[in-house]
């Protein structure tokens, strides 16, 4: 949170501090940031979630919700230049990652997200549907 609001060299600077989203002064020290988070609901397996998402993260405006509960507003696909190289980029629940990070993350080959992207599935449920088992 505070590195993409906060540092041009972050991937999602560009849609975070570069659009003036700012964390507010009180969460820079992060015990009132613990402790606003435990007293809203946070629990291991949560992400914050601004409910404006052209407002600031501040006590006003976020929540903790599950990954897939950000629906119809949280995935969106960029390509981001690289170091001459312009991986496909998968911003999705606040988080801006490549499709091999995510596949990692989510424990579904990497190929498989690009299929289902290329055939036309959103970002969301590319990343959010589970990989049916083969029946042998």
């Amino acid at each position: 949170m505070k590195q993409r609001c906060n540092n041009p060299n972050d991937p999602a600077y560009e849609w975070y501090g570069a659009k003036g989203i700012k964390v507010c002064d009180e969460w820079h020290d992060f015990v009132p940031f613990m402790e606003w988070a435990l007293e809203n609901g946070y629990e291991e397996g949560l992400t914050i979630d601004r409910e404006d998402s052209d407002g600031d993260y501040e006590p006003s405006n976020c929540r903790w919700i599950t990954r897939g509960s950000n629906t119809g507003r949280a995935a969106k696909v960029r390509k981001i230049h690289n170091g001459g190289r312009s991986p496909l980029m998968i911003e999705f629940d606040g988080r801006n990652k490549s499709i091999d990070d995510w596949a990692e993350e989510l424990g579904i080959k990497k190929i498989t997200l690009y299929q289902r992207l290329k055939k036309g599935w959103s970002e969301e449920r590319a990343l959010t549907t589970p990989v049916r088992k083969k029946s042998q």
